[in-house]
């Protein structure tokens, strides 16, 4: 009988404290070590984590190989009122005497920009209907201006790759132009 109770009361040969195997994983890395186990976790997956970072970086290389290149052009305008009384900073006596709403003018003037009156001026100007980075040209010629559904064309194209907006609560326009050719 005496050797039965001291069979229950001594550890058997293999087993461990109790409070250890609580605070160890089972690679032997104690749990308030986190770091540990990150790396434990790197070693254990290092293979999926290796394909992943390949198959990312050859989405990467094919997407920067073939995908095209754009290049946006960026101008910003602040827009002044013409009021005298503005020089002086008398927006209070502006607004009492049915100024203008400063929010209303900055979007009559975006509105302006965005005109397609406005779009064409600016092809006839900088004689885009000729740029052939601006628009393909048909057998080398320049495109057709008087031709309706020709200066629709370009103006649509023209005003597909302008961004116009308002910085903020600001007064300032910000024009963005984005292009295959720099």
């Amino acid at each position: 009988m005496n050797s039965k109770s001291n069979q229950s009361s001594e550890p058997a040969k293999g087993s461990t404290d109790p409070a250890m195997q609580q605070d160890a994983m089972p690679g032997g890395i104690p749990d308030e070590d986190p770091f540990g186990r990150f790396i434990q976790f790197l070693k254990k997956r290092a293979w999926l984590i290796g394909i992943a970072v390949g198959v990312g970086l050859l989405i990467g290389v094919m997407a920067n190989y073939f995908l095209p290149k754009l290049y946006t052009a960026q101008a910003t305008i602040e827009v002044q009122s013409n009021d005298p009384s503005s020089q002086f900073r008398l927006e209070q006596i502006q607004g009492l005497t049915g100024g203008e709403d400063t929010s209303q003018r900055l979007d009559t003037e975006i509105e302006i920009i965005r005109s397609r009156t406005l779009a064409l001026e600016t092809i006839r100007t900088l004689h885009l209907d000729s740029n052939a980075d601006f628009v393909a040209l048909r057998g080398g010629h320049p495109w057709d201006l008087s031709d309706p559904a020709t200066r629709d064309k370009l103006i649509n194209h023209l005003r597909g790759i302008t961004r116009i907006s308002r910085i903020g609560h600001t007064s300032i326009i910000q024009i963005l132009v984005t292009s295959k050719r720099p």
